[in-house]
């Protein structure tokens, strides 16, 4: 039933009046539009015991403040954690889809470009699955088939962070020849300076 207590909204020079239920509406509203443009959105790719794990962290501490968007190759069951557990924000049904919804929006509100970085956590059985996921990440499509022009910026670009959770390191990438990689222990070494 709903509470009958009501509240007002000013608008510029008008008063509203609505009901409390509407005002946790148009919350919830203003915080997806909100971060539609303004939040980081994590991709984690590999949703296996330790993929769930960090799903289930993130939920918990930083859900106002990060959107995660998973994958896996099972697509069936990434579509059902999102529908059914909301550990995710989204899902991607295939790498460029997924690549396309961690780093969107392009463009802010007014039109301008964004330079953001996009974060990517790899949670992966085995060295080869960690290797095979890169690489779609590195070269998610066929530019012959789709018919994109080879000078569209597409996959991972210089400036994102790839996240092994099975090697336990931190990638920085910087180009097709060359990334930074640090271990989990300059992490801890950055937070406890």
């Amino acid at each position: 039933m709903e509470n009958f207590l009501r509240d007002f909204a000013n608008v510029g020079r008008h008063s509203f009046l609505f009901s409390r239920k509407r005002n946790a509406e148009l919350e919830h509203k203003t915080y997806i539009r909100r971060m539609r443009f303004d939040g980081q959105r994590i991709g984690v790719i590999g949703i296996n015991d330790f993929g769930l794990k960090i799903l289930k962290l993130w939920k918990q501490k930083y859900r106002r403040s990060f959107w995660l968007i998973g994958y896996d190759n099972n697509t069936m069951k990434a579509k059902s954690l999102w529908a059914q557990s909301n550990l995710m924000s989204d899902f991607g049904e295939d790498i460029p889809r997924f690549i396309d919804k961690v780093k969107s929006p392009y463009c802010n509100d007014k039109g301008d470009d964004r330079k953001q970085s996009g974060i990517f956590i790899i949670c992966a059985d085995t060295d080869e699955e960690y290797d095979n996921y890169l690489k779609e990440l590195r070269n998610p499509i066929d530019l012959d088939y789709t018919g994109i022009e080879e000078t569209t910026p597409f996959g991972l670009q210089p400036g994102d962070i790839v996240i092994n959770c099975l090697g336990k390191k931190i990638v920085l990438i910087q180009n097709d020849d060359l990334d930074i990689v640090y271990s989990f222990d300059f992490l801890n070494f950055i937070t406890n300076s």
